[in-house]
């Protein structure tokens, strides 16, 4: 996954990237280097996005509901 693929994915799953990075449990810097490709984008998460991607809407609102969830603590 190339950085522009993995900021086309966040914003297909509905999230911002200060989103993503809480949902992914990593922090909005991790995430601003894989956007700019200063470092790799973990082959898991790239996995997992995948898999999201291909689920059933209904598993993505879920997916939005958790993120949104996560924001609030």
């Amino acid at each position: 996954m190339t950085p522009d693929q993995l900021t086309t994915a966040i914003h297909a799953l509905g999230l911002r990237a200060e989103g993503f990075a809480r949902a992914a449990g990593v922090s909005g810097r991790t995430v601003r280097h894989w956007q700019n490709g200063d470092r790799p984008i973990p082959g898991l998460l790239v996995s997992l996005i995948d898999l999201l991607l291909g689920c059933e809407p209904a598993a993505r609102l879920f997916v939005r509901r958790d993120a949104k969830r996560r924001l609030n603590r």
